[in-house]
């Protein structure tokens, strides 16, 4: 972290024309030397802070922004606590829904403990048995522990798309469990727009699909730094975007774990195949129950973790 004395500093190289305002176009080259790789362009730097001219103070908090934004990046569990801690606390959810202790929760179990928990509408039109036939590989009409885990560990990946000739936006997303298999995609075609706000309309989009879903404890995986520091951190209520974080905000209240987390864009392309082909399809959300013939590739790509390394094209 620097210091404000050296960020005054910067502030004032970075002021060309001594008028005590610095311009978005001259902050890429500044941030890049600050906190090394920076993957955004001007028109999302211009997004995340809500104007194209900064003043000293508005410097200092883009910094801020950026800085935890990196910060938040890389701060994780190491890998084996978090495995160990998620697999206590999934042990201890199965016996909740294992109601005569089998070792197998029945559709009946698993309506009974919804409804105790309020988590069950039967107007909503769901059906436990379908809900357990989703995820019940060896077909004997419920769940074992690890059919279990399958369910709840539900990873969601979403993904923004913009194109520059015609200003148009699109967004699609995926949900796949605890092994990689796809469960659900959808592609949305958005209208017209910037790609911070196709960012943030993915994250809402696989939200509502998730709440329909009655899906509790997520890993939802997004490409843009910028969104999910919207999203976690602050918003002003003057930037153009606030009404859609706040949208966002008030629908992640709705859940008992959603993990929103930063990504890489080489993890990223399936749901980016999903955003980027919704450009072409008609208007509305288009859910995908089974993997679709355009990114079947990309899907199996993943499934066998074969990613494409940073700076490669693809």
């Amino acid at each position: 972290m620097l210091s404000g004395n050296e960020l005054q500093r910067i502030f004032e190289k970075l002021d060309k024309h001594g008028d005590g305002f610095v311009r978005v176009d001259n902050l890429i080259t500044a941030v890049e030397k600050i906190i090394g790789n920076f993957e955004f362009g001007e028109e999302e730097i211009e997004c995340l802070v809500g104007k194209k001219i900064l003043d000293l103070n508005d410097f200092l908090c883009f910094y801020d922004s950026i800085s935890s934004s990196k910060q938040c990046n890389n701060y994780k569990m190491s890998e084996e606590e978090n495995e160990e801690d998620v697999e206590k606390e999934l042990v201890k959810a199965f016996e909740v829904f294992d109601i005569d202790g089998d070792g197998f929760i029945s559709s009946h179990e698993l309506e009974c403990v919804l409804k105790k928990l309020d988590f069950w509408d039967k107007s909503s039109g769901h059906d436990t048995r379908t809900m357990i036939c989703a995820y019940d590989t060896n077909f004997d009409g419920q769940l074992d522990f690890q059919e279990f885990k399958n369910m709840m560990l539900l990873t969601v990946n979403t993904d923004g798309s913009h194109k520059p000739d015609t200003d148009s936006i699109s967004c699609g997303g995926v949900m796949r469990d605890h092994n990689g298999n796809w469960v659900k995609g959808f592609a949305k075609k958005l209208g017209k727009g910037g790609v911070l706000q196709a960012e943030l309309w993915s994250i809402l989009t696989g939200l509502q699909i998730l709440k329909d879903m009655n899906m509790d404890k997520v890993i939802f995986e997004v490409d843009s730094m910028l969104a999910v520091h919207l999203v976690l951190n602050d918003c002003n209520q003057t930037h153009p975007l606030f009404s859609l974080v706040q949208r966002i905000r008030r629908l992640m209240e709705d859940f008992w774990n959603v993990n929103l987390v930063h990504t890489f864009r080489e993890s990223n392309r399936l749901a980016d195949t999903l955003a980027s082909q919704a450009h072409y399809l008609p208007s509305g959300c288009h859910v995908f129950y089974r993997i679709p013939q355009f990114c079947s590739l990309v899907f199996h790509d993943d499934y066998r973790m074969l990613y494409v390394p940073r700076g490669a094209s693809f």
